[in-house]
Order: C-alpha cells, then sequence, then structure tokens
C-alpha cells in the first residue's frame, strides 16, 4: 500500500490541506499518513502566555485542538481509509515508515512569508531523497472539486517523468488534464499548429489519455498571461516543475507590484533536480 503524507498545522489553518489529502487517500486506495506542524501558531502561543495562560493551559489547549483535528477527519475517512498519526522520526532513516512508498506529500504553507522557499524537503531531509510531488495550500487554498488539472511547461521539453503521476491522479478523478504551454527562457515562440502537433503526436502517445488539451502562450508577460488564463478556464490545481521556482511565490502570494493571486489555488511542485 502507498502513503499520502499530510504534513499540516492540526488546526482549521490546516483542514483543507489535511481534507485535500483524505480525498486523494480515499480514491487512489492508499494510507493517509499526518505530522502535526504546529498545533496552536506561536504568536497566539505568546498572546496566551502574556493573558496568564500556564504551560499546562497550553498543552491542554493544543491537545484538544488536535484531537478535534483528528476526530474530524476520523469521520470522514471511514473504514476503508487508514489515519495513522506520526512525527519526523517515523519518516528519518531508522524510523517505522518506508519512504519510498510516500507518493504524495500535501503540505500547508503560509502564503505571508514572501521570501521562505518551498520547505517540506528541508524540514524533513529524508524526504529528499523521494522523486514525490509535492501539493501545496495556503490558508484560503481549497480543494472542493477536482476536474481539471493545469501543468505549466514547455511542450518541447515537456516532462513525461512529471506527467505520468499527472495522469494517473486525473484517471482516478476523471479530470481533465490541461498543459499550458509557457516558453523556456531564451527560446523563441512556438505557433499553436506545431505545439498541437507535439501534444497529439508526441505525449499523447507516451501517456495514453486523450482528456488533455493544450494552451499555448506566449512569452511577453508570464505571470499575467497564467493569470488571465486560469481566470478563464478555472484549474483546481496547478502543476509545476521545481525548475520553475520563480514563479511559486509570484504564484502563491498578493503583491503590490503584481496583478495576480494564486492563493486559492493549490499548486503541486515536482521535486525534479536536473
Amino acid at each position: 500500500m502507498n502513503y499520502i503524507l499530510s504534513i499540516t498545522p492540526f488546526n482549521d489553518n490546516g483542514r483543507h490541506a489535511a481534507m485535500a489529502a483524505l480525498r486523494i487517500a480515499k480514491k487512489t486506495n492508499a494510507a493517509l499518513l499526518l505530522i502535526d506542524e504546529d498545533v496552536i501558531p506561536q504568536p497566539v502561543k505568546e498572546l496566551m502566555a502574556l493573558a496568564g495562560a500556564s504551560k499546562d493551559e497550553l498543552s491542554d489547549k493544543e491537545g484538544y485542538v488536535k484531537e478535534q483535528f483528528i476526530e474530524f477527519l476520523e469521520q470522514h475517512a471511514g473504514k476503508e481509509t487508514r489515519l495513522t498519526v506520526i512525527d519526523e522520526a517515523d519518516i528519518n532513516s531508522n524510523g517505522k515508515i518506508d519512504i519510498h512508498r510516500i507518493s504524495l506529500i500535501v503540505k500547508y504553507r503560509e502564503s505571508t512569508s514572501v521570501n521562505n522557499e518551498f520547505d517540506a524537503y528541508e524540514v524533513y531531509p529524508s524526504l529528499s531523497k523521494l522523486k514525490s510531488p509535492v501539493l501545496y495550500f495556503s490558508e484560503k487554498s481549497q480543494l472542493k472539486e477536482f476536474k481539471k488539472l493545469a501543468y505549466i511547461t514547455d511542450i518541447r521539453y515537456c516532462d513525461i517523468a512529471n506527467l505520468l503521476p499527472l495522469v494517473k491522479l486525473c484517471h482516478f478523478f476523471n479530470t481533465e488534464l490541461i498543459l499550458i504551454h509557457v516558453t523556456a527562457s531564451g527560446l523563441p515562440d512556438i505557433d499553436h499548429s506545431y505545439a498541437e502537433k507535439l501534444l497529439v503526436h508526441e505525449i499523447i502517445p507516451r501517456i495514453h489519455y486523450k482528456n488533455t488539451t493544450l494552451i499555448n502562450l506566449p512569452g511577453t508577460d508570464t505571470i499575467n498571461d497564467i493569470n488571465n488564463v486560469a481566470e478563464i478556464i478555472k484549474p483546481d490545481v496547478i502543476a509545476l516543475s521545481n525548475r520553475k521556482y520563480w514563479f511559486y511565490d509570484r504564484l502563491f502570494i498578493q503583491q503590490s507590484d503584481l496583478q495576480l493571486s494564486y492563493i486559492n489555488i493549490p499548486l503541486l511542485i515536482f521535486n525534479q533536480q536536473n
């Protein structure tokens, strides 16, 4: 049996991400592993301490919040999906979890931390050995439906190794796979007819998924082009290779010098280093 690993705070902030992880686990017949990042955020702890809360009271509050969180997930899991709460030691090399059976990591990330890198692999170094994709949620991200999955790539160099797990997810959820062609830096744009030929003759025969469509974007204003397309097609998830790391914060965060924010759309990031 494979695992879906959910790394979220066991509170309302992490609930949408954990529920998405549970839905994926149920659809793919995987077991769900849960790691608690932080039950009560540090600023709240400090305020409670200033208000006179003792360490025991803080501990009791954390325990109650965690208990309610787990009960909520168990109610939705039913008998067919196994939930296991683990900690960091369980995914280390001497731990009890075979990390190579983790097919997807679901991670909560605060969208206010503009300068922070995506940190799932840094927080848990043992995961850096994996090729598992990471599905990132901000506090406003939700996955109510999974009807459209958009993958941003230069179709001339589309990584089939990334597409295959996407196709597997699409099969389980009967999801439309949308390839958004973005011209790689320094390369000329391609016309739509050539991009369509690559899709029909090179990609679809290799992924065996006909519910795949193509959108070809010019390379002049990529971020705003993606924004405009997303407003039209309304994808439930946007997928990227980590080679396009410079997209990440700009797709996640509302900033004054940018016109867009994807804080309500989960991002699926592939840990491909080559």
